[in-house]
């Protein structure tokens, strides 16, 4: 398993483990540490959602570059 790979992984499983805690956390009435853990899981939201968009956009250049047999572009 590639790096980038294991880092979403793990970016996924923190995200999962934010939304339990902060779940808990506004159970028990602790709004300002709810909070906290909310922002933590909108960064992590948009850092995955900004990597997924990349690799959108990298699989429509690369379907397009096929598409018009453009040979000069370079994918890895």
């Amino acid at each position: 398993m590639r790096h980038g790979k294991i880092l979403n992984v793990i970016k996924i499983i923190l995200l999962l483990v934010a939304a339990v805690v902060g779940a808990y956390l506004l159970l028990k009435r602790e709004y300002v540490q709810a909070s906290l853990i909310f922002c933590i899981m909108l960064y992590l939201g948009f850092n995955l959602y900004g990597q997924y968009n990349f690799l959108e956009r990298q699989l429509v250049e690369f379907a397009e570059a096929v598409k018009y047999r453009d040979f000069t572009r370079r994918f890895w």
